[in-house]
């Protein structure tokens, strides 16, 4: 049955609890785990593909090119975008349910409502939103992305443009 488009009825996919988690950065600095709203990927050759890119709004220094992999610790449920978007005007409608605006958000403003409202993110085809990874993940490692920083990458699934996410 298509989503209805409220608030309760919200499609959610479950992420099992010790599933490894990749997300690719090539900013400097020795941190574990992203310090707010990130993409993650389940492969470190999806997450690969985004270390080294960033939004242009970061200003931050550039470090080594790697992704961090990290398993979550416990179940973790996130909304599953493909079926939001599998009916008509699906980001619009969620940014309604969720932030009770009738007006398209960015990632940035969508993640803010995401977490006044307590979800963890969201997941579509490759690659997932987890609005405060500190919660819900631990770190495991470091793999170093070898190469020079790539063009931006197509995300699998449509997301309005926006800058600010953590790398």
């Amino acid at each position: 049955m298509p989503w209805d488009g409220t608030l309760e009825n919200l499609p959610m996919l479950v992420i099992p609890a010790g599933t490894e988690l990749h997300h690719g950065t090539d900013c400097a600095g020795d941190f574990e785990i992203p310090d707010g709203p990130a993409w993650f990927a389940s492969t470190h050759e999806v997450a690969a593909e985004w270390a080294g890119w960033n939004y242009p709004a970061h200003d931050r220094a550039d470090g080594e090119r790697r992704t961090h992999a990290h398993v979550t610790l416990a179940d973790l449920r996130l909304v599953d975008l493909d079926a939001v978007q599998a009916v008509e005007d699906g980001w619009d409608r969620l940014c309604l349910a969720v932030a009770g605006i009738d007006d398209e958000l960015t990632r940035e403003e969508l993640a803010a409502a995401f977490a006044q409202r307590g979800l963890a993110g969201w997941a579509g085809e490759e690659e997932l939103l987890i609005v405060s990874p500190d919660k819900v993940l631990r770190f495991v490692g470091r793999i170093p992305v070898p190469g020079e920083n790539p063009l931006r990458p197509v995300p699998s699934t449509y997301l309005p443009p926006a800058a600010g996410l953590a790398a």
